[in-house]
């Protein structure tokens, strides 16, 4: 079968929905499928088309605003090149990749709207309400519409009501063996580790202060640190924040990092910490539980609906709480020795693509119709 993902980027960018399009492109590589990926890109440099393995991936500049950028080339070949395919399989009801899929693509649609029903900021929470009646239609042309979990999929269903028939929930995943076998850096002190955009509804500035307490209640001896890894317009505030309120350089910024060295990460941290107002699947998380940490997670849907898949390694952290309460909550995880995996229940990549497949062969019959 030819698939075409549509994607808001692809890595080296780094964020969840441009993780979990590369790892699915690589599983249905695997099971024989030729897969192609269409992106948007933010670096020039990187405009272009290159192989990712078997998988040919196209990428394309963007331009416009940083809350809605748009990337004219893509949707071009996306009406010039989908008509070659079997299906398009699009990502991300919040960019407008999900909907330049719907409206120029010529094969049918899969649509995964990885959906969180709002916006990551005051601005983008009023673009998102002018943008719905648009979303619905790039809901409503898709002949499948596939949710990451049962949270999702109940705000998919309370908000487009017309979807719940063609809705399938297919959860991401981790590649937990991969994970498992990195080796942790060595000489690094207990780690408290932040993976994700820097976005302010990612509320790592909350992290940043409950770790400034951390940090002070400890002494010279006691180096505790924070790791946060990622890039993103809150970037430079939050560092600058770090640099006033945690002593001694204990928070290290990184930026894009390639999977071998998060995964080094993910297994030397003792805890993973994500305050983010609204997920559709926690995967940073994931993967940390994956590789044996533990995770202090914000109280919303999504990241409660992971602790149920965990052994007892979830802290979920309320809303009120304040900095010196999560801060408790880090020392405490910090203070437990890794484990071994406390993840259950997820399928593996390879197990996903072939629910994806299944999914493509019920609706890849209708290209005809589609074309007509």
């Amino acid at each position: 079968m030819r698939i075409a993902l549509v994607s808001p980027g692809y890595p080296p960018a780094r964020g969840g929905i441009e993780m979990v399009v590369a790892h699915q492109a690589r599983a249905l590589s695997r099971l024989g499928h030729a897969v192609e990926v269409f992106a948007q890109e933010r670096r020039s440099e990187a405009v272009g088309t290159a192989a990712d393995g078997d998988i040919m991936v196209h990428r394309y500049a963007v331009s416009g605003p940083h809350n809605y950028p748009v990337a004219p080339r893509l949707w071009r070949a996306l009406a010039a090149e989908t008509s070659e395919f079997d299906v398009v399989h699009a990502h991300s009801y919040h960019t407008l990749t999900g909907l330049a899929a719907a409206l120029r693509s010529r094969a049918p649609l899969v649509f995964s709207p990885h959906y969180h029903g709002t916006g990551h900021s005051p601005l983008r929470a009023a673009l998102h309400r002018v943008y719905k009646p648009v979303g619905r239609i790039a809901i409503a042309r898709a002949a499948a519409v596939v949710c990451v979990s049962r949270v999702e999929a109940r705000l998919v269903a309370e908000h487009f009501p017309a979807t719940a028939a063609k809705t399938s929930i297919v959860p991401n995943t981790v590649d937990a063996a991969t994970i498992r076998a990195a080796a942790p850096f060595e000489d690094e002190p207990p780690t408290v580790l932040c993976v994700g955009r820097m976005e302010r509804y990612k509320r790592v500035e909350r992290v940043l202060r409950a770790f400034a307490q951390l940090a002070h209640m400890s002494g010279p001896e006691d180096r505790k640190q924070l790791v946060v890894v990622g890039d993103g317009p809150d970037r430079p505030r939050l560092e600058a924040l770090a640099r006033d309120l945690v002593p001694g350089g204990r928070a290290r910024f990184l930026n894009r990092v390639e999977d071998t060295e998060l995964h080094r990460w993910l297994r030397t941290c003792r805890a993973l910490c994500s305050m983010s107002e609204h997920e559709a699947f926690g995967l940073a998380p994931a993967e940390a539980l994956a590789a044996g940490a533990r995770a202090v997670l914000s109280d919303i849907p999504a990241h409660a609906e992971l602790a149920a898949t965990s052994v007892g390694a979830v802290s979920l952290v309320g809303a009120d709480e304040n900095a010196a309460a999560l801060a408790a909550r880090l020392l405490a995880a910090l203070a437990q020795p890794p484990s071994a995996s406390s993840l259950l229940g997820l399928p593996d990549w390879d197990e996903v693509a072939a629910r994806l497949t299944e999914i493509y062969s019920q609706i890849a019959p209708l290209r005809t119709g589609a074309l007509a």
